[in-house]
């Protein structure tokens, strides 16, 4: 389970963690930012409910580094097995992906 950890990770090296994850385990879910225009206007706003300059930076830069359609799924390349997979936005600010093997 990744919540609000892969959107750190682009290219080859979020490949390779995605590879990484499909050779050790039966389930992943992810939970990600969702790369929208809504969530980026949210993420300028944040510093009204009181967030630190920090956080008011990093909701802004987490939305830009998110996902959205199937991004994710088009970067799943199992090197085994059969896979059941799920991508989704879920709410208004979340992107969601799940991998179970068959």
């Amino acid at each position: 389970m990744a919540n609000l950890f892969v959107h750190h990770f682009q290219g080859t090296v979020l490949s390779g963690l995605l590879d990484a994850a499909a050779a050790s385990c039966h389930h992943f879910f992810a939970c990600e930012p969702r790369r929208s225009y809504l969530a980026l206007a949210a993420s300028h706003l944040i510093g009204a409910l009181g967030a630190n300059a920090v956080t008011r930076e990093d909701a802004v830069l987490s939305v830009h580094a998110g996902f959205c359609d199937t991004e994710i799924t088009k970067l799943w390349r199992p090197s085994m097995g059969a896979w059941q997979i799920n991508e989704y936005s879920a709410g208004l600010f979340s992107h969601c992906f799940s991998a179970s093997r068959r």
